[in-house]
């Protein structure tokens, strides 16, 4: 580095203003800024000892030598004269080597730990394709032991904090729901009260509202784009069950016949499988005189009090995610319709300890020994092959061939 060289006092300004930016009140064990970096390369390029460096910037002498020796922080010069290479110390390239560095500093991503490294890449399929969240992957995982019985490595936090940092390739616009909504503006309306069809929901036993019972159900009425064609659905209280039954209008004569649809399917069981349905104050819905002949206890909601049907509002909101508002229903055949119906049903619901609702069914059945009729299994790939053939046409369950059929009997 040659002899020592006092300071002068345009050095001095000279250093104060490369150091500008520099907070003087640092603590200890900080990193080297690039400020720093820049009084080291002046300093050290018109001979000054590192010990001089050091006691300037207020460093120990070890810290500017190890700098200086920093591996990529050299500039290489060539001499043409005496053909020798010399290496000078560059700010920038020492700059740009501690970040590099840095990057590679820290602990590990626990996710990148763990033999199965393609849960990462079957956590982004479950929220593209099965239009899921993360929890309910995570509570899949666990519950059904997906990854060798042992609990998912991560939590849903961290997750989350993959998502936002974008080691996943997913972003919360992907989430089925936002994270930030707009409040809506309350709006006082005079509405004139309605008048109840049937039996209130308040005359509703217990034992169907604190969902002890199985077999009671909640329905409503999806309705498309300019009213062409609607779905019909229908929500077991208990197991969260969903059925989905494409009708050609929103009147009760369809709703009626798609309710029939659904007694064929169930028989001999119908009756105990379906013992009552809470509908809300829809015209559709004047049916239920009809309903109640088959069997079947019609409890009605409250007006405006959609709350009171949630497992069915819920099971909706969900059905949305495959169809969305604006979306012409008649594009959509039965067996489409159907597909939708096994997706939700295999789900894994939060509220049911991440069960999907059809297993949970198939346990109902199992316990009244009816698991030998039990129709509400996932579509075999056999099957769907066959249905495909017959583009869309209306098709039901035969409960006595076990399989979904091509057939005229209940289309509307």
């Amino acid at each position: 580095m040659g002899g020592k060289k006092e300071l002068t006092d345009a050095l001095i300004r000279e250093v104060k203003y490369l150091l500008r930016n520099k907070n003087q009140k640092r603590e200890n064990f900080n990193h080297l800024t690039l400020p720093e970096r820049k009084v080291i390369e002046k300093l050290n390029t018109k001979g000054y000892s590192q010990s001089q460096i050091a006691t300037i910037l207020g460093r120990n002498r070890s810290t500017i030598s190890r700098e200086l020796k920093r591996k990529g922080s050299q500039d290489y010069h060539k001499n043409y004269k005496t053909h020798k290479i010399k290496k000078e110390y560059d700010c920038h390239k020492a700059q740009e080597s501690y970040e590099k560095a840095r990057k590679s500093c820290g602990r590990k991503y626990k996710i990148y730990n763990c033999e199965n490294e393609y849960m990462l890449a079957d956590l982004e399929d479950w929220i593209y394709q099965n239009k899921c969240s993360p929890a309910s992957f995570i509570g899949d995982a666990d519950t059904m032991c997906r990854y060798g019985g042992e609990p998912f490595p991560i939590s849903l936090s961290t997750v989350y904090r993959y998502i936002n940092k974008g080691i996943l390739s997913v972003s919360f616009e992907d989430m089925i729901h936002k994270l930030h909504r707009k409040p809506r503006k309350k709006r006082v309306v005079q509405r004139v009260p309605k008048m109840l069809k049937g039996i209130s929901i308040n005359k509703r036993p217990e034992w169907i509202n604190n969902r002890s019972d199985f077999g009671h159900w909640e329905g409503d009425t999806i309705v498309c784009r300019d009213n062409l064609q609607c779905l019909f659905t229908l929500v077991e209280r208990r197991t969260r069950f969903g059925i989905i039954k494409k009708i050609k209008t929103k009147s009760p004569a369809c709703v009626l016949t798609a309710i029939q649809q659904i007694k064929y399917e169930l028989e001999p069981y119908f009756n105990d499988v379906v013992k009552s349905i809470t509908f809300d104050n829809g015209v559709e819905f004047n049916c239920f005189k009809e309903i109640e002949e088959m069997g079947v206890d019609v409890y009605f909601t409250h007006p405006y009090s959609s709350y009171e049907r949630g497992s069915n509002e819920n099971f909706n909101g969900i059905v949305r995610r495959f169809l969305p508002k604006k979306t012409n229903f008649s594009k959509y055949s039965e067996l489409d319709i159907l597909l939708i119906q096994d997706t939700i049903n295999q789900m894994p619901r939060t509220v049911k300890e991440y069960y999907p609702a059809w297993l949970l069914m198939w346990f109902e059945y199992a316990d009244r020994d009816y698991w030998g009729e039990f129709p509400f299994r996932p579509i075999s790939d056999e099957n769907l092959e066959k249905l495909k053939k017959y583009g869309k046409a209306h098709i039901l369950y035969n409960p006595k061939l076990r399989r979904w059929v091509v057939s005229d009997k209940f289309k509307q």
